[in-house]
Order: structure tokens, then C-alpha cells, then sequence
């Protein structure tokens, strides 16, 4: 195996990542960010490719959540100084208490979704659940 594959790989998807955006006109990407490898290898991509400033990454935790996923989700934003919230599923479907079961999955899923940049708005405030 040579080691310049790797990096020619990642800079090839870092460079159709940010072409992607830049054609269809966005500039940000919203990523539930579970900090699992999936999710984390796309926060990774998505920072390379738009800058930190424009990734906001949310934890979407639900009762069954371990602590130590939830924190994984908090220090990868932090070290690559990604936007973050959390924002439990509970309160993502209404404020109720969703429990995830096998035939509806709930958890979160490394889905970039981007954000218009004519928008031209901060990021908004992180959803309050009270």
C-alpha cells in the first residue's frame, strides 16, 4: 500500500465536496454528529472542505444514549472547531419522550445538510428543550 494514495483519496474528496457546494450555490452544512466513525469521517471532510465556521455539527441523543457517545460528539466538534449543539430526541419530535426501537431508528445519522448561502444569516441559536 503507498500512503500518497491515501492522501491523494482525501484531497479528492475533500475538492468534490467543496466543487458540490459551490455549483449548487450553498455554503454551510448542517451534520448530526454522533461521534462515531461515519459521522465523524463526514465532519472531518465537511471542515476541510467549507472551513470550520461553516459546519454545524448536533448531537442527537436520545434516553439510551451512553455518556461516553455524547461526550465523543462534543470533543471531535471542539477539536476542529465546528459549531455544536446538542439536541435530544425528546425534543427534536415535539418535547415527548421518543425511545428508538429496532423497526424506527431515531438516532442520529451523518447526513449533511446544506444551508443556502443567500441566506447570509448567522448560525441561529441552538433549540432550546427545556
Amino acid at each position: 500500500y503507498d500512503g500518497r494514495d491515501l492522501d491523494r483519496t482525501y484531497r479528492a474528496l475533500v475538492m468534490g465536496i467543496r466543487d458540490y457546494f459551490r455549483k449548487t450555490g450553498f455554503a454551510r452544512a448542517v451534520l448530526g454528529l454522533s461521534g462515531g466513525i461515519d459521522s465523524s469521517v463526514a465532519a472531518v471532510l465537511l471542515a476541510d472542505a467549507l472551513g470550520p465556521g461553516n459546519v454545524f455539527g448536533f448531537g442527537m441523543p436520545s434516553a439510551i444514549t451512553p455518556e461516553e457517545n455524547r461526550e465523543d460528539g462534543r470533543r471531535l466538534a471542539a477539536k476542529l472547531g465546528i459549531h455544536w449543539a446538542e439536541l435530544p430526541i425528546g425534543c427534536a419530535s415535539g418535547g415527548g419522550a421518543v425511545e428508538p426501537t429496532p423497526c424506527a431508528r431515531l438516532g442520529a445519522r451523518p447526513r449533511p445538510a446544506p444551508s443556502p448561502r443567500r441566506t447570509c444569516r448567522p448560525w441561529p441559536a441552538p433549540p432550546c428543550c427545556a
